[in-house]
């Protein structure tokens, strides 16, 4: 159960943010507006706030951080961030065209139905906005704990073939950055605009 694995880790994951980091090296900002003093950011899957410490020092008009679990939105310290509990795999409490840029990093292996997912994305979306996500497939399961107190997260394992289709199905132009572990591409940072 994803909320009680993130439950049970908030109070310790900000040891994860290095490691965590050094997947994407931060690519995602070649998709994003130069300027973003305008732009209403939603950050999905926000988790402690790791994404949003690329943001802090930049004007934004608002930040929206939405996760599952409210142990890891209390560890997300900034005071300017508007927090919302929040299960990925249901219906968004959104209002339709509502931001201008998307992020969600390290959350689409909790999403069971990406079309649903992406067609949530698509509406919450201004016109000339972009949703700005990675995946990537995970050499092993993320198990915490230790010995006789040991637990692992179930993840959804998507293809990344099952998430272009699902983005084109909901009608998204999509850019791919590929995620290198070497000369390897181990995963993706996607910039999708409608």
């Amino acid at each position: 159960d994803p909320l009680e694995w993130y439950e049970r880790t908030a109070p310790t994951y900000r040891q994860y943010r290095e490691h965590l980091d050094g997947f994407d090296h931060n690519i995602f900002t070649r998709l994003l507006p130069r300027d973003m003093a305008d732009c209403d950011i939603l950050d999905i899957g926000a988790g402690d706030g790791r994404t949003y410490e690329y943001f802090k020092h930049r004007p934004c008009k608002s930040y929206t951080a939405f996760d599952l679990s409210p142990a890891m939105l209390a560890q997300f310290k900034a005071s300017n961030v508007i927090k919302i509990e929040w299960d990925m795999n249901e219906r968004r409490p959104l209002l339709d065209s509502s931001y201008d840029v998307l992020l969600s990093f390290f959350t689409l292996e909790y999403v069971t139905d990406l079309q649903d997912f992406f067609a949530e994305a698509y509406r919450v979306m201004r016109q000339d906005g972009i949703f700005v996500f990675s995946y990537f497939h995970q050499r092993r399961e993320f198990i915490f704990g230790h010995a006789d107190t040991q637990y692992k997260i179930e993840q959804s394992v998507h293809s990344y073939d099952h998430i272009r289709e699902a983005l084109e199905y909901n009608f998204f132009t999509i850019e791919e950055l590929p995620i290198r572990d070497g000369m390897k591409v181990v995963g993706y940072v996607y910039g999708c605009r409608q």
